[in-house]
C-alpha cells in the first residue's frame, strides 16, 4: 500500500515542472479508456524522473483515514499517466524514438486502447521496425478479441504501408475477412472495408462487402443509415449516366432505416435524415413526401423548412406560402423564417402584412441598414405608411449625439463649492432616460459624444445591457474642448433616428444645415435645446462674464449690459426654435430646473414633429 499523498505529489507540482520546458498539445483522439480519465495536466521531462526517483515505499503513515490509502493498482496507473504525457511531450519536441519507449509502457498498462496502439504501430514503423510495429498490432488483436477496432487497425495498416507486398495485401483482407465475419453488425467494419477496396481499385469486393451488410438484421435505424452513407461511396449518386441504377442500389439501405426506425415520435429524428439524404440527391419527390408526412406533426420545424424549399423549387407558390406562414406562427421569434414571409407577402402584393413581418423579424433578430430601407419601401407602399411617420413608434436606430464642450459645464459651482445641475449633467440625464424610452421599444440605441478627450462611439445595439453601457460612457467623458458636432452627423447611417443634445453655443449653423440635409434624404432628426437656468437670470451687481469655449475672452456685466444680454439671449433662442422647426427637424428646449422625468416623458409622448407646437419648451 502507498500513501495517496506521496503518489499523488508529482501531480500538485506538474504546473511547476511545465514551466521550465515547452508546452504540449493533448491528443484529443488518444485517451487513456482503461484508466477511466483523460490527462488533465501537462507534464515536462522533468517529471518522470521525479515520479521514478520519489520513494513512494513510505508505508502507511499512523493514523492515516482509509481514504488517504492507494491501492498497487492505483500506482500503476499514476505511472501510466506520467508515462502517457511523457510520450506526448517528447513526440511534440520531434524526439519520436524516445516517445515510443513511453508509449509502449502505457500500452501495457492499457492494452484495450486500440487507437493508442494503431498511433504506436505508425511511430515503430517509422523510427523502429516493421515487425515491431506488427508485434504490437497482433498483441493487440489478441487482447481484445471482443472489438473489431484492432482488425481493423491491422488492415489499415498493412494497406497503408505495406500494399506494395502481395503477402501483406492477402493478411490485410484476411482481416477484414474476419472483421466482417465476426462483427458483422458494426457499421465501421464496412467502411473501413469498402475503403481498402475501393483505395485498392477494388470495387467488386467492395459492392461484395455492402451486399453482405444489406443481409443483416439489425433493428438499429443509425446502422443503416451508416450503410447507406458508404454505399454512395461504392456507387456514386452524382453520375447522370448512372443515376437510376446507383439509387436502386442505395435507396434501400434508407428504406430500411425508416422501416426499424417505425412511427414512434423518436423516429422522426431518422426519418429526417433520410428526407436530407432525398433531398441532397436529387430525388425531391420522396423528399417532399417523407417531409408532409412529419410536418403534419407539431413540433417539427425543420421539416417544415424542407418542406418549405421543396414547394418553391417545384414552384407550387400557394402551399409554399401556407407552409411558412404556419411554420412562422409555430416559430414567432425565428427571424430568417420572418424575412422570408415577408419576401412572399411583397412577391403577392400583400405589402401590408410583408412591413408587419419583416418589422417584427427587425425587432427580434435585429437588422442592417438594407433591412430598414425596405421596411420604409413597404411601409410607403402600404396603407400603414402615414401610421409610421406620424405617431406610431419608430423601428430605426435612435443615435444620440451629445455635446460635451466646455460650455455644457455651465454653471460652475460657487465660492462656496455649492453648484446647481449643469448643462451637461441634464443632458446626460435626459439621453440615458431617452436611450431606455428607445431601447425597451426594441429599438437599437447607439451613442456619439465629443468631450475635450475626443469622439466617443457606442454602436447602436439592441442586446440587454446597451443602456447602462451608454450611461458608463457618458460618466467617463471629460466635459471641455471646443469640438464641433457636425462631423458626427456624418458616422451615422442614413436611415436612423438622431437626437442631437446640445447648448446649441458651437457650430449651431453648420449643425443645422448637416440635420436639414438628412431631413431632406428622409431622415428624422430631434434637436433638444440644453439651456441652463443660470443663463437666463443672471448674477446682480457688476461681474466678469467668461467664454468657457474661449477663455480669452471676457466682457465686463452690469445692470444695463445684463438687460441687452437677456434680450439678446431671448431673440437668440427664438431664432434657434424658429430655424430648426423650419428645417424639418423636431426641437425641444429644455432647461436645466426642469423635471428630468417629466420631460422623457414629453419628449417620448410627442416624440413626432407635429408635436412641437410654438410653447414645446419645457420647464419646471
Amino acid at each position: 500500500m502507498i500513501c495517496l499523498r506521496s503518489a499523488s505529489r508529482y501531480f500538485r507540482i506538474a504546473g511547476v515542472f511545465c514551466s521550465r520546458s515547452q508546452r504540449i498539445d493533448l491528443r484529443s483522439t488518444l485517451r487513456l479508456r482503461g484508466f477511466g480519465l483523460a490527462v488533465a495536466v501537462l507534464f515536462s521531462c522533468d517529471l518522470l524522473e521525479a515520479a521514478s526517483s520519489a520513494d513512494l515505499s513510505l508505508g502507511k503513515p499512523q493514523g492515516s483515514a482509509p481514504d488517504l490509502v492507494l491501492a498497487e493498482s492505483g500506482e500503476a496507473r499514476s505511472r501510466a499517466m506520467a508515462h502517457y504525457a511523457m510520450a506526448l511531450q517528447l513526440e511534440s519536441a520531434g524526439k519520436m524514438r524516445e516517445a515510443l519507449v513511453h508509449y509502449r509502457e502505457v500500452i501495457h498498462a492499457d492494452p484495450t486502447n486500440a487507437e493508442l496502439v494503431a498511433h504506436t504501430a505508425e511511430i515503430a514503423m517509422n523510427y523502429g521496425s516493421v515487425d515491431e510495429a506488427l508485434a504490437l498490432l497482433k498483441e493487440s488483436i489478441d487482447r481484445n478479441p471482443q472489438s473489431a477496432q484492432p482488425r481493423l487497425n491491422m488492415a489499415s495498416f498493412l494497406s497503408t504501408y505495406l500494399g506494395d507486398d502481395p503477402k501483406r495485401t492477402v493478411e490485410a483482407s484476411q482481416a477484414i475477412q474476419e472483421a466482417l465475419t465476426q462483427f458483422p453488425q458494426d457499421a465501421e467494419v464496412y467502411r473501413i472495408a469498402v475503403l481498402l477496396h475501393l483505395t485498392g481499385n477494388q470495387r467488386a469486393k467492395a459492392i461484395e462487402v455492402m451486399k453482405k451488410g444489406r443481409q443483416q438484421t439489425v433493428s438499429r435505424p443509425d446502422f443503416w443509415l451508416a450503410l447507406g452513407r458508404i454505399a454512395q461511396e461504392v456507387w456514386p449518386l452524382g453520375q447522370a449516366e448512372l443515376k437510376d441504377s446507383h439509387r436502386a442500389e442505395v435507396n434501400p439501405f434508407f428504406e430500411k432505416a425508416q422501416q426499424v426506425a417505425g412511427v414512434t415520435p423518436a423516429a422522426d429524428a431518422v426519418k429526417l435524415q433520410v428526407a436530407q439524404f432525398y433531398l441532397l440527391t436529387n430525388q425531391l419527390p420522396e423528399a417532399t413526401r417523407l417531409c408532409e408526412t412529419l410536418a403534419a406533426r407539431p413540433g417539427n420545424t425543420q421539416a417544415k423548412k424542407m418542406l418549405y424549399r421543396l414547394y418553391e423549387a417545384a414552384g407550387q407558390d400557394e402551399k409554399a406560402y401556407s407552409t411558412l406562414d404556419a411554420l412562422v406562427k409555430e416559430t414567432p421569434g425565428d427571424p430568417e423564417q420572418r424575412k422570408l414571409l415577408a419576401a412572399l407577402c411583397e412577391q403577392r402584393k400583400d405589402f401590408s402584412g410583408a412591413a408587419s413581418h419583416l418589422e417584427t423579424a427587425i425587432q427580434t433578430g435585429g437588422g442592417d441598414e438594407d433591412d430598414y430601407k425596405a421596411l420604409c419601401q413597404l411601409l410607403a407602399r402600404s396603407d400603414r405608411a402615414f401610421v409610421r411617420l406620424t405617431d406610431d413608434r419608430a423601428v430605426l436606430p435612435t443615435w444620440f449625439v451629445v455635446d460635451a464642450s466646455a460650455s455644457m459645464a455651465y454653471p460652475e459651482p460657487d465660492a462656496d463649492g455649492n453648484a446647481s445641475d449643469t448643462k451637461w449633467s441634464v443632458a446626460c440625464a435626459l439621453t440615458v432616460g431617452l436611450a431606455a424610452v428607445a431601447h425597451a421599444s426594441s429599438d437599437p440605441v447607439g451613442l456619439l459624444a465629443v468631450s475635450r478627450d475626443g469622439p466617443a462611439r457606442l454602436s447602436a445595439r439592441t442586446r440587454r445591457g446597451t443602456v447602462g453601457e451608454l450611461a458608463r460612457l457618458l460618466d467617463q467623458q471629460t466635459v471641455g474642448g471646443a469640438a464641433p458636432l457636425t462631423p458626427l452627423l456624418t458616422t451615422i447611417p442614413a436611415m436612423a433616428r438622431v437626437v442631437i443634445v446640445s447648448d446649441l453655443l458651437g457650430d449651431a449653423d453648420a449643425l443645422l444645415r448637416a440635420a436639414a440635409q438628412r431631413t431632406v434624404a428622409g431622415g428624422i432628426v430631434e434637436c433638444i435645446h440644453v439651456v441652463a437656468a443660470a443663463e437666463l437670470e443672471l448674477p446682480s451687481g457688476a461681474f466678469r462674464a467668461r467664454d468657457p469655449d474661449t477663455a480669452a475672452l471676457e466682457r465686463p456685466m452690469d445692470a444695463r449690459v445684463r438687460s441687452e444680454y437677456r434680450r439678446r439671449f431671448d431673440a437668440f433662442r427664438a431664432d434657434v426654435a424658429q430655424r430648426w422647426r423650419a428645417s424639418g427637424a423636431g426641437y425641444v428646449e429644455v432647461q436645466t430646473d426642469a423635471s428630468i422625468v417629466r420631460v422623457v416623458r414629453q419628449i417620448a409622448a410627442g416624440s413626432s414633429r407635429d408635436h412641437h407646437g410654438a410653447n414645446s419648451d419645457v420647464r419646471a
